[in-house]
């Protein structure tokens, strides 16, 4: 049975990259039928903060990307979270300082600092030396009765090479000489991050590890350990990384958020799905607007490129749009209604709940945030006052007049009307007095909304209602 899991560290936000990372493992597990497993990496005490993995599980649980086990959903290979799980590191450091594959390093900071300053200077990469791998007993004994601090070391052969057989990238080799000898519980007793992961990814059963590109480096360290421990490694696939716009790595300066933030700005979490899906891979029919299902469908690992992927702010704002625009209209009402401000609630207060949806619904097709609803309900939110003062300033021509008595007549002798009847009138005056569309709809949006732009004439008009719609125009006719 293959197993992936998703690991991220609750020491910030969940931001776009480890939302991608979350979203490729699902879509490989949902393609081969695999498990999914959420892993929370919480040992840097320090840094770590229950509010991050808050943020983290509400993000997940926007974009519908539910784990088949993790913190809230136990399965068999618990506890998930690492900070839960120090038996299990205890137990495998055992097990390597007794196989001989670890040993104490009494090495200081400074003592470290020394030896990378001087690789600095001879031009040379820095490797640990090993010194204190070569301890005798009676010196190791002497420090540990001393209390002198030490960590655990595992010793990586020197010779030979390590492959990593990439899904994505395919054979990277390193040199084993290169790698050097590596923390892997620190002084104060705490995992270092290649030794917790690949005691986890053992005792978790995990057959498929998809990060980022950024860990190709701590792969080999990590092959290591599996070997050491008699384990069988993982397939690994490397993510290109998130770029942005100038191709360099994504920052806040790019637009780079919290992922919940994208939600409270108006962004859907299908279009979200969708755009991060084809960051750095691409569907085998070249489609771009995708439901999950079909994403699903079409995923996998060999269409995943090695580039990296920009990430277009522009971009995924089009095709939230996109999203948007094929919303229904008690869809769009719903998705809207919460970002509305109270100023404009306040406003648009007499209106019935219907009035409300086809307001909103006038104006879907300008929208491309959930959050720009504001930013069109103009027409309905601007008092009488308002109005006034804004046609008061509008120099009409005696066409313009010509139109809005024409239509102020059929409007008052046909009573309340449909969307498609407005229409139907407002094509009459054009058909009557030849002046063409342009110059009946200005005059007529002018004289009942005040504004230059708006929404559909007819569906506005719809919702401004019979006595409303009368009352502007007769106040535009009678101020001239």
């Amino acid at each position: 049975m293959m197993r992936v899991r998703f690991a991220p560290s609750p020491t910030g936000n969940l931001h776009i990259g480890t939302l991608r990372t979350a979203l490729f493992n699902q879509l490989f597990a949902k393609a081969q039928g695999a498990t999914t497993v959420l892993r929370i990496e919480d040992t840097d005490l320090a840094r770590s903060n229950p509010a991050y993995e808050t943020s983290i599980m509400a993000g997940l649980a926007w974009m519908g990307l539910t784990p088949d086990e993790g913190p809230h959903h136990e399965g068999g290979y618990g506890p998930y979270r690492q900070s839960e799980r120090m038996a299990f590191y205890r137990a495998a450091v055992d097990r390597l300082m007794a196989s001989g594959h670890a040993y104490f390093c009494f090495c200081s900071a400074a003592d470290l600092e020394a030896e990378r300053a001087d690789a600095d200077a001879q031009k040379k990469p820095y490797v640990y030396s090993g010194k204190c791998r070569h301890l005798s007993v009676e010196i190791r004994d002497a420090y540990l009765a001393q209390k002198r601090p030490y960590t655990y070391k595992f010793h990586v052969p020197i010779e030979g090479e390590i492959m990593v057989s990439d899904l994505i990238r395919g054979d990277i080799v390193f040199e084993s000489r290169l790698i050097g000898d590596f923390v892997m519980m620190k002084s104060d007793g705490m995992p270092s991050y290649n030794f917790a992961v690949v005691v986890d990814d053992i005792a978790m059963a995990i057959t498929h590890v998809i990060r980022g590109e950024d860990h190709i480096s701590n792969t080999p360290k990590q092959i290591t350990l599996f070997h050491a421990l008699g384990a069988t490694v993982p397939a690994f696939a490397h993510l290109p990384m998130i770029l942005g716009p100038d191709k360099s790595k994504l920052s806040k300066r790019h637009g780079a958020t919290n992922v919940t933030e994208y939600r409270e700005q108006g962004f859907l979490a299908e279009a979200m799905f969708n755009y991060l899906s084809l960051l750095g891979w691409s569907s085998p029919d070249d489609k771009e607007i995708m439901t999950p299902d079909e994403t699903f469908a079409r995923f996998s690992l060999d269409r995943v490129s090695k580039s990296g992927a920009v990430f277009d702010l522009t971009k995924l704002t089009w095709m939230n749009g996109q999203y948007i625009r094929a919303m229904s209209s008690s869809d769009f009402y719903q998705a809207v209604r919460p970002f509305l401000t109270e100023d404009n609630r306040h406003a648009m207060a007499s209106l019935t709940e219907k009035q409300w949806e086809d307001a909103c619904f006038s104006v879907r097709d300008n929208v491309e945030t959930l959050i720009q609803i504001n930013d069109y309900v103009t027409v309905y939110t601007m008092s009488d006052p308002s109005f006034q003062a804004a046609t008061a300033a509008v120099t009409w021509q005696a066409t313009d007049m010509t139109v809005i008595a024409a239509f102020a007549a059929g409007w008052e002798a046909q009573g309340p009307m449909t969307a498609e009847a407005i229409d139907g009138l407002i094509a009459t005056i054009v058909t009557q007095t030849g002046l063409g569309k342009g110059k009946v709809y200005k005059p007529i949006r002018l004289a009942t909304s005040g504004l230059g732009t708006g929404p559909h004439i007819a569906a506005y008009l719809h919702v401004f209602g019979h006595d409303k719609v009368l009352r502007r125009l007769r106040r535009t006719l009678e101020a001239q």
